[in-house]
């Protein structure tokens, strides 16, 4: 009986906990009626955020898997039910685990920007009348809210050097308001005369 008593407690909390992170998840990081909330963590970049949601449910689920071995090792008196919900719990943190290092390896490593963000910013430079080329833009996420952009961008082969300045500047302020988490740019710009 007290072993139902403290899982009841625990699940109790969990789930506060796990109602409590997704609230905050939520409010922090605002995401479409279609968008799933696993979709939305695997989108994320901000590891502190969905740690503690993927943490939680994790222990409920591992709550779950201890009632039922304590249910099942009463029911047939036998211990070797709560040995194997022991061993499963054991496996759920391996797996956990090994999701959370693969969710957050990439940003260690320096994960790109979405290919949405990519394709939006070519789009802004592209719609630039100085603009004739560009490569493909290079993000790297430096932080959960902080995009380095690097840009080769070809201008037009008749603008002088201020009217290309002038243009660098005016692309960089159109990027910096579509996508707020772009803090660094870097344009490196040819002009199209010196092409062969």
């Amino acid at each position: 009986m007290v072993s139902y008593v403290v899982l009841a407690a625990a699940a109790l909390f969990e789930s506060l906990a796990l109602a409590v992170s997704i609230r905050e998840f939520n409010k922090n990081y605002p995401r479409k009626a279609e968008v799933s909330l696993w979709q939305a963590i695997r989108e994320s970049k901000d590891p502190s955020a969905f740690i503690v949601i993927v943490e939680d449910a994790a222990a409920l689920v591992g709550l779950a898997i201890a009632f039922g071995g304590i249910v099942l090792t009463q029911m047939f008196d036998n211990a070797l039910y709560d040995g194997v919900a022991s061993i499963l719990i054991g496996l759920l943190l391996i797996v956990v685990a090994t999701l959370l290092v693969i969710e957050t390896k990439s940003l260690l490593m320096g994960e790109s920007a979405s290919i949405a963000v990519r394709d939006s910013i070519k789009t802004l430079v592209k719609a630039d009348q100085a603009v004739s080329d560009m490569g493909p833009p290079i993000t790297l996420h430096l932080g959960p809210r902080d995009i380095m952009l690097a840009m080769n961008i070809e201008f037009c082969d008749h603008l002088s050097a201020d009217e290309i300045e002038t243009a660098v500047c005016r692309i960089e302020q159109s990027i910096r308001a579509t996508h707020q988490d772009v803090k660094r740019i870097f344009i490196e710009a040819a002009s199209l005369d010196g092409v062969d």
